[in-house]
């Protein structure tokens, strides 16, 4: 058996600087007596000063590494870049989350018993939002997974969660194929989905809050035509 320098590696998707700290300090506290390590990912257009509290405490802190990338494009390449970084460490899993509480530490350790497990991906999904969810944005998200659903015959329950783990290497290998995803926005989240597909999983129910009332006309183009294209993978290699 091979031996891991971390039992697992999360990847934070900084998203939105509110909160932050709190929030990382909440994953140290839920992950003690763990063999881990949090990566999380900056770019340029992040709060500075943000950035320079977590490289000042990341000098005394083994369970911490700072990343800041300039050239960072939009989510999807947050995505793949804090991942990519992330995979490649000596760790069994590689764990994602959005920062600034959408997604919530408490969950941490329900993914942590599923790492025992035979499993290669553990999967979380919703059963609902938050009452602080807009209608629209349910309504959206909802529709997304349901066409997601049906045209790539994917049995996940929920498309379109960013809360998931993937065993390292099988994550570093399929990323380092791609190079990118297709996707820009938060339609990576089901992109990934459908890349991990026909490997085995395993599920556990999260908690989801979302604070953004809008929804760019920009993110949906980006997944209906991301949508499209992965179907037309699906039908061409018969996946």
């Amino acid at each position: 058996m091979k031996n891991y320098l971390y039992d697992f590696v999360i990847a934070i998707i900084i998203n939105k600087e509110k909160n932050i700290i709190k929030f990382y300090n909440e994953i140290v506290l839920y992950c003690q007596k763990k063999n881990f390590l949090i990566v999380c990912l900056f770019d340029k257009s992040r709060d500075l000063s943000t950035f320079n509290y977590f490289k000042s405490i990341e000098k005394n802190n083994t369970n911490l590494k700072v990343l800041y990338d300039p050239k960072v494009k939009n989510l999807a390449d947050a995505y793949y870049k804090a991942n990519l970084f992330a995979s490649k460490i000596n760790a069994r899993w590689t764990l994602s989350m959005i920062g600034g509480y959408r997604h919530s530490p408490k969950d941490l350790k329900k993914f942590t018993k599923k790492f025992y497990s035979n499993s290669k991906c553990v999967w979380g999904y919703r059963t609902q939002m938050t009452s602080k969810a807009p209608f629209v944005r349910k309504l959206v998200s909802f529709s997304g997974h349901l066409l997601s659903k049906l045209l790539l015959n994917i049995p996940i329950p929920d498309l379109t969660s960013g809360f998931y783990a993937i065993k390292s290497k099988l994550l570093f290998i399929k990323l380092k194929e791609i190079k990118s995803f297709l996707s820009k926005g938060h339609f990576v989240e089901t992109e990934l989905k459908f890349l991990f597909n026909k490997h085995s999983y395993s599920l556990v129910n999260i908690t989801y809050k979302t604070y953004n009332n809008t929804i760019g006309i920009l993110s949906i183009i980006d997944a209906v035509k991301s949508l499209v294209y992965l179907f037309l993978i699906r039908i061409k290699f018969k996946i």
